[in-house]
């Protein structure tokens, strides 16, 4: 019983004790809270943004011909450089193409046998000192653009032919190179596919696909939530699958401007530039992660978002009051910024270490789970720290130049619209789909832009159509060499073109110019696009416009049209013109036009050449024939043709004024020697072609017999044949080294029936030029004033006439009377004639500085100077038959332009302005006139040059420019010191005419003989402190100078005699009057004219104590030496001796060879290089500025 009791005892209290325990647990339990602290970190809101990783640059390979694929060198996966062939195609020529080269070789061998012989017989005046080296040089230059559009002409038929040429064998079509270095992703092609090149209306076969992997961007899309926090130059970290324990940088680069939608999404696609370490292989094509940083607040006072309560739009805390059973919570207003999902920023109402409520205590199994999952939380976010940690000190390192500036107006023209090509195919023959961005290829004339309306930057012009091109244009004036990036956003589809060439917008090189900057871009249908634009790393030497105005270039000066020769017909109602146009890289084109001067009408336009039939109104073109030229008149007024002569030889031929006969210069090789060991039998025999010889023949118009008129060793030049064309004129000329002058001539009248030849004038030296008077009784002879026994001269006693200094002389044929007509007359001679129609000598001469034309009347020897609108008269056709003239001339400040002259009233009148179209729209500094009386009371012309939009207020640099020989520097605007264009690099130029030259009467000229320079230099330093003094905008210590030639050797020699240079250029200089006498073409035969009865053994004040070389320790400028390695006027050894000897003495000095040039820099890309040469030099020490010079000539350690 006792038992039954206490069991029942013990039920209840475990029954008692469940119900208290269950009434315990429910009741209400009071609520227990964790207590947060407010603490200062780093905030960083993140995302993850999935794409791939491709190559910046996949590159199509396409063949520059079509063909058959023969051989297949490489495989896809292969590494390859840019150049390295990839496969070989075999070439099928396309007949008409192959029809037009063959063509244009036939139309370049006629071209040059005429440029041939006007260049021959120019040497030959030339080598005996008798003609101006400016005029041989124009006739040498043309020369050699017919010798290059040949050679162009024969590398064309080859290429067509066969594919490669020999000059190009290296750099053959037929040869499928990889146009850059990377790895070969697809050779879609094999042996024996047929491939074509790309055109208008397909885009070619492709041979392989290339990419530069070493150059990769992540492609993905943000959502349209976050693309506002985002901007290019942001860094991101890429992870990418199949690289699990790899990470990779990369900088945002690229934002669409055009949301896709995407599963009901609208995303905006990005591109960043991935930054691989060097020996990690990444494949294009990986799929990746970007986790990129898109709101970061450093340094905050934060809370964890879960002690945050939401209520509307404010937000609030709970700060603890008390302790234990009398804590309370105050409810506070917070304001919140930025959340990482886990903390968030307190913008105020807390401070640092404040305690707030934070989450409920939950129950130990829940709590043990939230904790885990914080601890995950936190894990997450430590590393999440870490990788936002890593951005914010890669951007923190990018810098923006304070020195940008924003393009703010363009001009416009567009919209072109583009009509969405029909999808025949979902893909084209490539299986590729259609792109929307190779419309942008779309070849579209860039210089609309320059006509169109001005807009702003903002929401730039879209179009209705699908697709439509559009064209922005502004202008970069740049006063100094620099390298600019070029920062745009806004468009989608672009691209960026400086002065018609595509660019990097990260690396753009201004030269000191105006810059022609046009942006073109694709739009599509119902697109904005919110355009900015802006220049970084622009310093404060540059501006940006919208001005349809620029300054001059260096192309302005090699391109364009211009005249080469002129023609009038009898009657003087017909004109032929003939011009040339140099195009972008030096391809020169020749044409002719056949004008109708009464009614202005276009006859003919060729590019066969056309010349008058003397006497006649008929002209004649000369074509390959059967048998050998065949010659064609024709009638300008029913363009009638008829053959003149057939089966002409090789020669230069020349028609008699009587229409019966042609006199054909024919020349002869002489002597061969071994080619290993040779002998040189004179100076001369140096020279290439020396021993040709040259005769002459008469071909008979009716019969076609051709019969020789001279025979013999000695050189025969056709000098006239006589109005009636009884009679011919030719020039025998000999070498006598013994005595000067060292050649002699001998003038022979030929009546052509009975072959009686009459000798007029024997061994006679110092002659240029001779010919016959209407009548054919008298000569008019060009020569210098020491000729027939020194009649003509006219200098102090002891002084030697110049023989650069023309005069013209008349010669009786029957009594060998000599009469100087131009003795007391200033101007130098240069092209002449004696008009039958009225019986008047007209003639060119230099008058001081300018070229202008004269007439003198033989009877009266009254000489009338024509008031040409021109400085330089460049040359000239006379109508035989009725008073009028053509010429054409150029000025300081101007090209070519083309007059006629009346020779009664001596009127103008404008036929055409080559000059307006060659310089429109381009901005031209003032040139006037500026000379000086020299401390010996010569007047010493000169000309000053001004930069465009000249400030008087500035100090300007300035450059002297001079010549010093025996011919003045001419004032026409092309030449290959092109002064306006140096002073649109920002230079006052100083032009400088010394004493010694022709054209200013002969006893100025007389002062150049036997002076070795010293008066030349006197001049040229007088003249610039005379300048400096009367020219305050001119900064004294910033004078810089240069000369060719001649004036290398002034250039080098004038730094031995002052300091008043802070820079000089020779190019081609003379440093060793000895060396050069014995060791140039025409070293010896020049002395004749400026050591004139002088020689290194007689003369050593002159030959060695005046030359530079012997003074080279007086010379402190830094001095630049510019030379052409294949120079065969002045050596190039005397700029190695001269550079060699200032490197000794520890001088600055810089020494450059244009190699395979001669004495003039021809060849188009090397004179480009050449002229920056120069202007790089100048910056460097005229305007401290170096960049040009490193950029050109990088430093070396050697």
């Amino acid at each position: 019983m006792k038992k039954k009791i206490i069991v029942a005892v013990l039920i209840a209290l475990v029954f008692i004790g469940t119900f208290v325990f269950l009434w315990a647990k429910s009741q209400p339990q009071p609520e227990q809270y964790t207590e947060l602290t407010a603490t200062v970190k780093d905030l960083k809101k993140t995302t993850v943004i999935t794409g791939r990783i491709e190559p910046r640059n996949e590159v199509n390979v396409k063949p520059q011909i079509s063909g058959i694929i023969t051989e297949i060198m490489k495989e896809a996966g292969q590494p390859i450089q840019a150049g390295e062939v990839i496969a070989k195609v075999k070439v099928i020529p396309d007949m008409g193409q192959l029809s037009g080269a063959q063509a244009r070789v036939r139309l370049a061998n006629i071209n040059l046998e005429q440029a041939k012989a006007e260049y021959e017989r120019e040497k030959t005046l030339y080598d005996k000192g008798l003609v101006a080296a400016q005029e041989y040089e124009k006739v040498r230059q043309v020369y050699q653009q017919a010798k290059e559009e040949l050679s162009a002409a024969d590398d064309n038929l080859q290429v067509v032919r066969d594919g490669v040429s020999k000059s190009n064998a290296k750099a053959s079509s037929t040869l499928i190179r990889s146009t850059i270095t990377g790895i070969i992703l697809d050779i879609p092609v094999k042996v024996g596919n047929s491939v074509i090149l790309s055109n208008t209306f397909n885009d070619g076969t492709t041979i392989a696909s290339v990419a530069n992997m070493n150059d990769l961007i992540f492609k993905g899309n943000i959502d349209e939530t976050e693309v506002g926090h985002v901007k290019p130059g942001m860094n991101m970290k890429i992870t990418i699958g199949a690289l699990q324990n790899l990470n990779f940088t990369a900088s945002l680069e690229y934002i669409s401007p055009k949301a896709v939608e995407s599963n009901g999404a609208n995303q905006f696609e990005i591109k960043a530039a991935v930054h691989v370490d060097k020996g990690t292989s990444i494949r294009s094509g990986y799929s990746a992660n970007a986790e990129i940083v898109l709101q970061a607040a450093n340094n905050v006072l934060t809370l964890p978002e879960s002690a945050i309560e939401f209520s509307g739009k404010d937000t609030y805390v709970y700060i603890p009051k008390g302790e234990g059973k009398e804590l309370t919570y105050e409810r506070r207003k917070v304001k919140t910024g930025l959340s990482d999902g886990i903390d968030i920023q307190i913008l105020s109402g807390l401070k640092a270490g404040d305690k707030v409520r934070g989450p409920k205590v939950l129950p130990q199994q829940k709590l043990r789970m939230t904790i885990n999952k914080t601890q995950k939380d936190i894990t997450n976010m430590n590393m999440l720290k870490q990788s936002l940690l890593f951005a914010a000190c890669a951007m923190a390192c990018t810098t923006v130049s304070a020195n940008d500036v924003e393009v703010k107006t363009f001009r416009y023209a567009g919209p072109f619209d583009l009509p969405a090509p029909v999808l025949v195919d979902s893909v084209d023959a490539q299986q590729k789909i259609f792109a929307t961005e190779t419309l942008l290829n779309t070849p579209l004339h860039l210089s609309l832009a320059q006509q169109g309306r001005v807009v702003n930057t903002g929401n730039v012009p879209s179009s209705v159509s699908p697709y439509a091109l559009h064209l922005l244009q502004f202008n970069i004036q740049n006063a100094a060499y620099r390298k600019v990036g070029i920062e745009l956003k806004g468009l989608k589809h672009y691209q960026v073109y400086v002065d018609n060439k595509l660019v990097s917008l990260s690396d753009v090189t201004l030269q000191p110019q105006t810059h022609n900057v046009v942006i073109k871009y694709l739009s599509q249908k119902d697109s904005t696009y919110n355009l900015s634009v802006r220049l970084t790393n622009v310093g404060d030497s540059l501006t940006v416009n919208t001005d349809t105005r620029r300054t001059l270039t260096l192309s302005d000066i090699q391109n364009g049209l211009q005249y080469y020769r002129i023609g009038l017909s009898a009657n003087g109602r017909y004109l032929i013109t003939n011009y040339y146009d140099v195009m972008d890289g030096g391809y020169t084109r020749y044409s002719w036009r056949l004008t109708d001067l009464k009614t202005g009408t276009i006859m003919r336009e060729t590019d066969e050449a056309m010349s008058w039939i003397p006497g006649t109104n008929r002209f004649y073109t000369i074509r390959k024939g059967r048998d050998g030229r065949d010659i064609i008149a024709t009638d300008p007024l029913t363009g009638r043709e008829q053959p003149l002569a057939t089966g002409i030889g090789e020669g230069n031929i020349t028609l008699a004024p009587n229409g019966e006969y042609l006199v054909l210069s024919t020349s002869q090789e002489g002597p061969k020697e071994d080619a290993d060991i040779y002998e040189i039998t004179q100076p001369e025999d140096r020279q290439p072609g020396w021993r040709t010889r040259w005769n002459l023949s008469l071909v008979d118009l009716k019969t076609g017999l051709t019969r020789p008129l001279t025979f013999g060793y000695h050189n025969v030049s056709l000098e006239d044949i006589s109005a009636d064309g009884r009679y011919i004129l030719y020039m025998v000329s000999r070498s006598r080294l013994e005595k000067r002058p060292t050649t002699v001539s001998s003038l022979y009248k030929l009546d052509v029936k009975t072959m009686q030849a009459t000798c007029v004038a024997h061994d006679e030296g110092f002659l240029s030029e001779a010919r016959f008077s209407p009548d054919a009784s008298s000569l008019l002879v060009k020569a210098t004033a020491e000729a027939f026994n020194g009649v003509g001269k006219n200098v102090p006693e002891g002084s030697t006439p110049n023989m650069y200094d023309y005069q013209l002389f008349t010669l009786n044929v029957a009594n060998k009377t000599v009469t100087p007509l131009t003795k007391t007359f200033n101007p130098s001679v240069e092209d002449f004639s004696w008009n039958p129609r009225d019986g008047q000598i007209y003639f060119t001469a230099l008058d001081k500085d300018q070229q202008k034309l004269f007439r003198l009347n033989p009877k009266t020897s009254k000489f009338t100077r024509f008031d040409m609108p021109e400085d330089y008269v460049t040359r000239l056709s006379f109508a035989r038959n009725a008073p009028v003239a053509v010429w054409y001339g150029e000025s300081a400040s101007n090209s070519d332009r083309l007059y006629t002259l009346n020779l009664d009233n001596g009127k103008n009148t404008l036929l055409e302005d080559l000059s307006k179209l060659k310089l429109k729209d381009i901005d031209l500094g003032t040139c006037t006139p500026w000379n000086f009386v020299s401390s010996r009371g010569d007047t010493i012309s000169g000309r000053c040059y001004l930069p465009p939009h000249f400030d008087p207020n500035k100090k300007y640099p300035m450059i002297v420019n001079y010549y010093g020989g025996c011919s003045p520097v001419s004032v026409y605007f092309e030449s290959r010191y092109p002064l306006h264009l140096y002073a649109a690099q920002g230079y006052v130029v100083y032009l400088v005419n010394p004493s010694g030259a022709a054209g200013f009467g002969q006893t100025h000229a007389s002062r150049h003989v036997n002076t070795a320079g010293k008066g030349v230099a006197e001049d040229i330093i007088e003249g610039t402190k005379a300048f400096l003094k009367a020219h305050p905008y001119v900064d004294p210590k910033r004078v810089g100078c240069i000369g060719a030639s001649y004036g290398g050797f002034m250039t080098q020699y004038l730094q031995t005699q002052t300091d008043i240079f802070a820079a000089a250029i020779s190019h081609a200089g003379i440093s060793d009057h000895t060396s050069y006498w014995g060791e140039g073409y025409w070293g010896y035969s020049y002395s004749e004219v400026s050591m004139a009865n002088s020689y290194p053994w007689t003369r050593k004040d002159l030959y060695v104590d005046q030359s530079p070389l012997y003074n080279a320790d007086k010379i402190h400028t830094p001095l630049l030496f510019l030379h052409g390695s294949a120079d065969t006027n002045v050596p190039i050894g005397e700029s190695i001796q001269m550079f060699t000897a200032l490197k000794l003495l520890g001088r600055p000095t810089a020494f450059v060879v244009v190699n395979g040039e001669n004495h003039t820099i021809m060849d188009y890309q090397k004179r480009i290089k050449w002229q920056n040469t120069i202007f790089a030099w100048f910056a460097r020490y005229l305007q401290n500025n170096s960049s040009w010079w490193h950029a050109l000539y990088p430093d070396k350690k050697l």
